[in-house]
């Protein structure tokens, strides 16, 4: 494997790592919202945004404080 062959794989897995991460970001902040907004149960939230309910409680503390 060439420098320039590990050079692009490397920043494929970069990129494709940060996508993942931004990703994961904005679900969070979905929840968020409809933490903040009231009438969601954590379930239907987890269910919306994929985003599960151990995060969830966390957020939900966050955002009561």
């Amino acid at each position: 494997m060439t420098y320039e062959t590990r050079l692009i794989d490397s920043f494929e897995d970069g990129f494709e790592q940060g996508r993942a991460e931004g990703l994961e970001q904005g679900r969070e902040e979905i929840a968020k919202n409809m933490l903040k907004d009231g009438g969601w149960s954590i379930e239907k939230i987890a269910i919306i945004t994929g985003v599960d309910s151990e995060t969830l409680e966390r957020i939900r503390e966050e955002v009561a404080q």
